[in-house]
């Protein structure tokens, strides 16, 4: 629910599927707009393997140079290797203005703890969502990453009782921003089952399963919120339509399952932590 790793152009609704994060394209296009508001005129865009980095990648890439940006550099970081100077030596001699990171944190903060390499006392940071996460900030040079800026799914709910809840649950834990898209989609699956009919085998028809989660998600009837739910199959089972409007907002889903309204939000790095956008 909260990484959405399939670019835009392969996806088609062949097979049923529901992402409540914003999908890699918008946060990556996310990102270029806040590069381009800068006024970042070269980027070197770095890379982990995997589905989701490079569908960052190449968003922030087509993004950026829409916008009049030049991708000067990129670069690919494989996984567990034990250094990563062969990948920042190309980044210092493109004279870029800013690096663009889109990798696992372990792999995130090898990188960075390398990157004297580029030659420059501050080197301007772009993180992508993977990298709002204290495994990476606990890794890296705080110094080195002093004012980095990154994007992220919006969460609504942060400072509401959900995180008094799940602590008391969970022995004092905080939740993990994951939690939050996992916990709506539990709910909103939750929600569906009960609002489907069994075939008259007695089993769940998918395309009936699929029906119930776009209209549980949709904007007819009761708003039911993260605290409802016993209340909310209550209402159902009294034949009354619900739909669910959870810890990240309203969950309206496009017809191939996307987020319409999936919305993201700016963060920051200063003295070591993630500081989370005000407005």
């Amino acid at each position: 629910p909260l990484v959405g790793a399939v670019e835009e152009s392969a996806v088609d609704c062949s097979h049923p599927w529901f992402r409540l994060a914003p999908s890699a394209k918008a946060l990556g296009e996310a990102l270029a707009k806040q590069m381009r508001s800068h006024q970042v005129e070269r980027a070197a865009l770095l890379e982990g393997e995997g589905a989701y980095n490079r569908a960052i990648a190449n968003s922030v890439a087509a993004r950026f140079q829409s916008l009049g940006g030049l991708v000067v550099e990129r670069g690919t970081l494989t996984d567990g290797a034990q250094s990563y100077v062969d990948v920042l030596a190309p980044v210092a001699a493109s004279h870029a203005d800013a690096v663009v990171l889109a990798a696992s944190p372990l792999s995130g903060a090898l990188l960075i703890n390398e990157s004297s390499v580029l030659g420059r006392n501050a080197t301007q940071w772009y993180l992508s969502p993977l990298l709002k996460t204290d495994l990476f900030l606990q890794n890296v040079d705080p110094s080195r990453v002093e004012g980095a800026l990154g994007v992220a799914p919006k969460i609504y709910e942060q400072k509401g009782a959900f995180p008094a809840d799940f602590a008391h649950r969970w022995q004092g834990d905080q939740p993990l921003e994951g939690a939050y898209f996992y916990y709506d989609a539990v709910a909103l699956v939750g929600l569906a089952l009960q609002r489907t009919s069994l075939a008259n085998s007695g089993t769940f028809d998918y395309e009936n399963v699929e029906a119930s989660i776009l209209a549980v998600a949709g904007a007819e009837g009761e708003s039911k919120g993260w605290d409802e739910l016993e209340d909310a199959l209550a209402r159902q089972r009294d034949g009354a339509r619900v739909h669910y409007s959870g810890l990240t907002g309203p969950l309206l889903l496009g017809r191939c399952g996307d987020r319409r309204l999936g919305v993201t939000t700016v963060w920051s790095v200063a003295e070591g932590r993630v500081v989370e956008e005000t407005k």
